[in-house]
């Protein structure tokens, strides 16, 4: 095989000179859930929509042990699914998705549209069409006769804001938070108002039943109506559910009611003019949704994943299974073939990497408080844990993780770092850095502490100095030469809240962000530390959100930015911070580890595990291309650039752009090159970025592979 690197267009010569670094995902751990706030069942498979971390795919042939066998999860945001055949029919946030659910292990999306509205939020099926709520985008009606080919055929619009929807024959039923609104649709392409029932609260949900309607109307409960003639929709009955009603779904004659506030309430309706309470599950949280299969109702309930509660005997419902997914990891430490995720309140988790495509889950630890940093010495994790200071847990037996020791600190942990014996702590306000023995790991001991100005945050250490990132209050360098003895003797301001640093000596990284997340002046400051009583600013990365870690090794450092993914940037020059190599992460990346070439991102929702690669032989500088033009896109915020497929002779070889894959894609910006996008298929000949802005000349240049 033999690469080239070629601009899209006939260059004679160039000067080979440049660098760049390139990302490829070689696995993930992804099965952590934000909210669960929809659910769908088909026999005895759930499917949970889980806003951002996609659509997750449960089996409760066993109710009480509830399984995830699959899932989808694509960057936006899962807010509804309809299930229908070999189909999932999914209202993603800004757009329309049809899923193949024909393997429930590997879910296959087959077709997407994006038809111009921002927040679809509901969805229903009836026959060949879909009707999808948009909230205040009106009510779309797709045919999806063709899954892989859905098309827009119809818009009702309504005064309010389209939260919910049902439909059944010739009719659909929707509300807006005004009432419910009943539409013709046998002309889909026509859709036409018959009839509109205004509801005192704010209409939610709505579900159908025989001849009646029943509708979630929030504090005001829910309102019974008859639709016998859906021209004039009339008030049958109301009942005061506890809470506020949010979702509903009718099992027989039992009225499901998911309620903010008060859990799962059960209604009888076998007299839809006197519906009567007749019991109420209590829930943590609020109910998200509700639906039935049989005797089990399932039940999403914010934040606590999903519910099953058997109502068989309606009087006296039954919890008897539940899933709660990890919610989110917060921070990341690897040694040889294993990896701990430190998960906030779910305490940590630790897995085998032996294979990074398949990280294997081989146990689980839940910490009293809430598990901030870890750090890994042979087969102990030291786990900053919030107010509970920190604990020690021993991972020798990896299915068994056991604490074998722990030390109360007097504030609240989150950053740790080792050194020989000692463990060094941010323990938060006012206790600045706490220095712990912990040469019998049973057994820390506190042996020495320094306060810091107002909050300490993190810690890196680096032989006889720590360093602490303050919030508001930027760096303190401490003396830590007699741990039993510690003293500040340098300190940097920085303009903003630092939280996060690592030291590559004789060098410290810190963040420096500020309260409005999406202010410009976010950034990484490398200061010069070689006099440790004056620390120099040198040099400063920008980014564009708030940086929530930064981690050097070699001549790089990594810096997550959020919804904007992660960047390694070249540091070989202190005063002039290269991005060397970009990487898109599904969701909000945040912290990092580093070992050699691969990098660990903890992702807010996932972990990301990646491949770093070193690209060599870019030119110094590009001449000017030909056959190249540019095209602002202001809908999405990009540009588009266009090229023609040239005949190139090099070294003898001749080719067409058409021929061979393009593996990597850079441009020159800002007098550097950066990696920018994998593009696929080869015979594209156009390339979207929304990094690239107007009034800066580009040029672009891609690797083939024959």
């Amino acid at each position: 095989m033999r690469r080239l690197f070629i601009f899209l267009s006939f260059i004679p010569a160039l000067v080979w000179g440049q660098d760049s670094l390139v990302f490829t995902r070689l696995g993930s751990v992804s099965d952590y859930w934000e909210d669960a706030v929809s659910v769908s069942v088909q026999d005895s498979i759930a499917f949970v929509c889980s806003e951002h971390t996609g659509l997750r795919i449960l089996s409760f042939v066993d109710p009480a042990r509830p399984v995830e066998i699959g899932q989808y999860i694509s960057p936006g945001y899962a807010y509804s699914a309809e299930i229908s055949g070999t189909y999932a029919y999914i209202a993603y946030g800004n757009s329309f998705r049809i899923i193949d659910i024909s393997n429930l292990s590997g879910p296959v999306e087959v077709s997407r549209d994006s038809g111009g509205y921002s927040y679809a939020v509901e969805v229903a099926k009836e026959g060949n069409f879909v009707y999808l709520a948009t909230w205040n985008y009106g009510l779309r009606i797709i045919d999806v006769s063709d899954p892989t080919a859905p098309v827009e055929v119809g818009i009702f619009e309504t005064i309010g804001s389209q939260n919910g929807v049902a439909a059944r024959g010739q009719y659909v039923y929707v509300v807006d938070g005004v009432g419910l609104h009943i539409a013709d649709v046998s002309v889909p392409s026509n859709p036409v108002e018959v009839g509109f029932f205004d509801t005192p609260g704010n209409a939610s949900d709505v579900a159908l039943s025989g001849s009646f309607a029943c509708i979630a109307d929030g504090r005001s409960g829910v309102r019974v109506v008859d639709i016998s003639d859906p021209a004039q929709p009339e008030f049958v009955s109301h009942i005061q559910t506890p809470g506020v009603a949010r979702s509903l779904w009718i099992a027989g004659s039992t009225l499901c009611v998911g309620a903010q506030t008060g859990g799962l309430v059960l209604v009888d309706i076998s007299n839809p003019e006197f519906p009567t309470q007749i019991a109420q599950f209590n829930t943590s949280r609020a109910v998200t949704d509700v639906t039935a299969f049989g005797s089990i109702v399932l039940l999403t309930v914010d934040r606590d994943g999903l519910r099953l509660v058997d109502i068989t005997t309606p009087s006296a419902p039954n919890e008897i299974g539940r899933f709660v997914a990890p919610k989110s990891v917060t921070n990341i430490a690897v040694e040889g073939n294993f990896m701990i995720a430190s998960e906030g309140q779910d305490g940590i988790r630790l897995f085998d990497i032996l294979s990074p495509s398949a990280p294997t889950l081989l146990g689980t630890y839940d910490t009293p408080g809430s598990a901030f940093e870890v750090v890994i010495q042979d087969s102990l994790a030291f786990v900053a844990d919030g107010e509970m200071g920190i604990r020690v847990i021993n991972f020798s037996e990896p299915t068994m993780l056991e604490e074998v020791g722990h030390f109360d600190t007097p504030g609240y942990a989150t950053g740790v770092q080792l050194q020989g014996n000692f463990a060094y702590v941010a323990d938060g306000y006012q206790s600045g850095i706490r220095i712990l023995d912990v040469s019998d790991p049973t057994a820390p001991v506190e042996v020495g502490a320094c306060t810091t100005p107002l909050q300490a945050t993190g810690v890196a250490v680096a032989g006889n100095f720590a360093y602490v990132a303050n919030f508001a209050y930027g760096l303190s360098i401490i003396d830590i030469s007699d741990p039993y003895a510690p003293v500040q003797i340098g300190s940097y301001s920085t303009d903003g809240y630092s939280n996060y640093i690592d030291v590559s000596s004789p060098y410290v990284f810190i963040t420096d962000s500020y309260s409005d997340f999406w202010t410009d002046d976010n950034e990484v400051r490398m200061l010069d530390v070689s006099d440790p009583t004056n620390p120099i600013l040198t040099g400063q990365f920008p980014t564009r959100t708030e940086p929530t870690d930064v981690v050097v090794s070699g001549n790089y450092a990594y810096i997550p930015d959020g919804g904007f993914g992660l960047y390694i940037v070249d540091i070989t020059n202190p005063n002039i911070l290269r991005r060397r190599g970009y990487f898109n992460t599904n969701g909000i990346a945040t912290r990092l580890a580093v070992d050699r070439h691969t990098v660990y991102v903890a992702d807010d929702y996932y972990v990301d595990i990646l491949n770093v690669q070193h690209i060599s032989g870019l030119p110094d500088k590009p001449l000017a291309p030909k056959n190249l033009t540019m095209i602002y896109e202001p809908d999405i915020n990009s540009v588009n650039l266009n090229w023609e497929p040239v005949a190139l002779t090099i070294h003898g070889f001749e080719a067409t752009i058409e021929r061979y894959l393009v593996q990597r894609s850079f441009i020159w910006s800002d007098g550097d090159w950066e990696d920018v996008i994998v593009v696929s298929p080869p015979n594209s000949t156009q390339f979207t970025d929304t990094l690239i802005s107007l009034g800066q000349r580009y040029f672009k240049v891609v690797a083939l592979d024959d």
